[in-house]
């Protein structure tokens, strides 16, 4: 996959999300993430599905060990974020 498609998988990946398909939107993202583990904003967008879809176990895997550490490397700061998901899955 080029980078050319994961940017057309990643956009497909959006639409799902937006009209609540979280599952469609989940696999967009993992054919992304094969390739590009490191993609942060598909980290990212993982994470949210996950959120979205009460999928408590997911999301904190998803985020503890891979979204937050690319935010911490990349110096991203979202406000609250790690609070959210802290209360949601512990």
């Amino acid at each position: 996959m080029s980078q050319i498609e994961a940017e057309k998988l990643f956009k497909i990946a959006q639409e799902n999300y937006e009209k609540k398909d979280y599952l469609k939107a989940q696999n967009c993202l993992y054919k992304i993430l094969e390739l590009y583990p490191e993609n942060l904003s598909a980290l990212i967008n993982l994470s949210l599905c996950y959120f979205d879809n009460k999928n408590l176990y997911d999301l904190k895997k998803y985020y503890n060990e891979k979204a937050k550490e690319k935010l911490y490397e990349n110096k991203l700061v979202i406000p609250d974020l790690e609070k959210i998901f802290i209360k949601l899955v512990s």
